[in-house]
């Protein structure tokens, strides 16, 4: 079923108004075959032809929502997988009641799309127009990913949160008001997140002393401004560390960068170490020979230049942790990247 409005003017020229396009589901005594309900806006009062199946308009690099229910006669919660070209992007326990996937297109173009529940399957797609930027995501030399797109306390999996073998550890989470919310993991109260996983260990091999990290969040309803939110520090203090108004990353040798910030705002930090330049580097690294950096929203905050022999890596090598205690909530749309 599709509705839109139309208005005839004077010359005989419509006008429509946008177009709601519904599928709706019938459940019927007797059968057992899992059933869809979807809705799908149009702006522009797109009518879908019969035969063709709907689809989700959406600009290039921005986040679009997919709304649905299904009902299966076999299982009340029922698991729901969503598979964006041909890769899955969500598994969901979900009622049978109206559900909304967040996710974002990436890829320009006509993307072939299907939502799968026991033996049945709805398809659509999504229209993606190209976007006139150029972005590419750097992976070259990349050990650690987590993002929250896409994520959601009905996820069947809604406590694993890992890149290749390295695992998220969660303790505290309720699993509403928290958790995963509006494309970000939210922590309230007692909530906290660990990565296993030890972004400032020497390398066994090959260790330059360069490596990037970038984490985007947000804190609110602060307590206690000096509060660690994120945290990576040994008992040497080697290492870096997020407060809720103040980003710092201090080397072995005591070389520190520093930037303070306010709260409320959703801030990317970033810090970046240049290996000691040799014969064999390129320019870039030959002009930030040794070089710590220390990135606010893009922006150049802070910057050290470390001594000869001074190493980024930790004595003691310690864990990636996000422990919010003095704030009533802090969510992180996507943490963390980090290259060496």
């Amino acid at each position: 079923m599709q509705l839109v409005a139309e208005l005839e003017q004077a010359d005989g020229s419509l006008i429509k108004s946008n177009s709601i396009y519904f599928d709706l589901a019938v459940r019927e005594e007797g059968k057992n075959t899992p059933v869809f309900a979807t809705r799908f806006d149009y702006s522009d009062g797109t009518v879908i032809k019969s035969g063709s199946r709907p689809y989700i308009p959406v600009s290039q690099y921005d986040n679009y929502t997919l709304v649905y229910a299904a009902y299966n006669p076999k299982e009340i919660p029922t698991t729901v997988k969503v598979y964006e070209g041909g890769n899955l992007i969500s598994s969901a326990s979900v009622s049978f009641v109206r559900t909304e996937l967040q996710s974002r297109a990436m890829n320009a173009g006509v993307v072939q799309c299907s939502m799968v529940c026991g033996t049945g399957q709805y398809v659509f797609s999504l229209e993606v127009s190209k976007s006139d930027l150029q972005i590419m995501e750097p992976t070259d030399n990349m050990v650690l990913k987590l993002s929250a797109t896409g994520r959601s306390n009905s996820d069947v999996n809604r406590e694993e949160w890992r890149y290749n073998d390295i695992e998220t550890v969660f303790t505290g989470f309720k699993w509403g008001g928290d958790g995963w919310m509006n494309g970000a993991l939210r922590m309230t109260d007692d909530a906290r997140a660990e990565v296993r996983f030890q972004p400032l260990a020497a390398p066994e091999s090959n260790a330059t002393g360069a490596m990037a990290f970038m984490i985007r969040y947000k804190v609110t309803n602060v307590m206690d401004e000096n509060a660690e939110v994120v945290r990576c520090v040994d008992k040497n203090g080697t290492g870096f560390v997020i407060t809720t108004q103040e980003a710092k990353m201090v080397s072995r040798g005591n070389s520190t960068v520093i930037t303070k910030f306010a709260t409320d705002e959703i801030y990317n930090i970033g810090f970046v170490a240049y290996p000691k330049a040799g014969a064999q580097s390129t320019e870039d690294e030959k002009l930030n020979d040794n070089m710590l950096y220390l990135y606010v929203n893009g922006i150049m905050s802070g910057s050290v230049q470390r001594g000869a022999s001074d190493s980024i890596y930790q004595d003691f090598p310690n864990i990636l942790q996000w422990v919010p205690a003095a704030v009533r909530w802090m969510s992180i749309p996507c943490v963390p990247t980090l290259s060496i």
